[in-house]
């Protein structure tokens, strides 16, 4: 029975996508040789996990935003990060300085790749590591393109945060996500850790949705006007170049090999032993990690 009623979900979804329109109850019913009734308790079923929406007051349907979050997932598993390996390693050969690539999970922002810099001094970001969305250059340019719903749900949650994570101007927050959406980067200056600044930009995936961000880290002495110019220009050819290299790899349906000398996994460094620090730190060659 439960077989049944995912085979059926799945046709309709895959319908609804065929079409690229949005459907109403009858017409769905009647192209899929369905009665009126099992297709609109399958619509409501897949409405609530919002796998489908309704389009407009007129009780027609479309693909809801889950179908572009399960694309997104998959893209960042199969994709993402064999892909923009070698990029990351252009921008750090550029600027010295390490890039690191994060993505969504939940209401906070994971990396899911870093290359490290080879500065003298320089910051190790690494795999796994976690923050809030509404806190750096990379969390906001990855919340600034989620849905209302989303940034309002992770605002709301940073409001009633302990501590350091306390988010203390909503409305700033908001103005500085419509001013990512605007230009495709963000701009952030010890934010997170004291010390240490960020300039992201936004990676696409094959349909423009926003799948990851990649950002370019380092001391903010190393961050001044005429160096942040160059850092913004690098990590900005740095997304555009990992985004054009999707599209193609869509389009010619090129597999994917992960690459190990990056971490790949969301929390696990390739060859490593996955274990997650509580923040970025500075290094010096020779010395160890200095934790910030």
């Amino acid at each position: 029975m439960e077989r049944d009623i995912l085979h059926v979900g799945l046709k309709v979804v895959e319908h609804i996508g065929e079409v690229a329109r949005p459907m109403g109850v009858r017409e769905l019913s009647r192209e899929l040789e369905m009665p009126v009734g099992n297709t609109h308790r399958v619509l409501q079923a897949l409405k609530r996990e919002r796998l489908v929406e309704q389009a407009g007051d007129r009780g027609l349907y479309r693909l809801g935003p889950r179908i572009g979050e399960l694309s997104s997932k998959f893209m960042r598993a199969h994709d993402l990060v064999p892909t923009a390996t070698p990029y990351l390693h252009e921008a750090v050969e550029r600027s010295g300085d390490s890039v690191a690539i994060m993505v969504v999970d939940g209401h906070e922002a994971v990396c899911a790749a870093s290359v490290e810099g080879d500065q003298l001094l320089r910051v190790v970001f690494p795999v796994g590591r976690r923050g809030p969305l509404y806190r750096g250059a990379s969390g906001r340019v990855l919340l600034a393109f989620q849905s209302e719903d989303m940034i309002d749900a992770v605002l709301r949650e940073g409001t009633k945060a302990l501590g350091s994570a306390k988010l203390s101007d909503r409305d700033k927050v908001l103005g500085s996500l419509a001013g990512i959406r605007k230009r495709g980067y963000a701009v952030s200056h010890g934010e997170r850790e004291e010390g240490i600044s960020s300039v992201a930009a936004a990676i696409r995936g094959p349909d423009n949705t926003v799948l990851a961000s990649v950002a370019l880290y380092g001391p903010s002495s190393r961050f001044s006007r005429t160096e942040l110019a160059s850092h913004l220009s690098s990590v900005r050819e740095c997304a555009s170049a990992i985004s054009d290299a999707l599209t193609g790899r869509v389009h010619r349906g090129t597999a994917s090999r992960p690459v190990s000398s990056v971490a790949i996994a969301e929390g696990k460094a390739a060859g490593s032993n996955g274990s997650r620090l509580p923040g970025a730190s500075l290094k010096s060659k020779g010395s160890k990690e200095q934790s910030r």
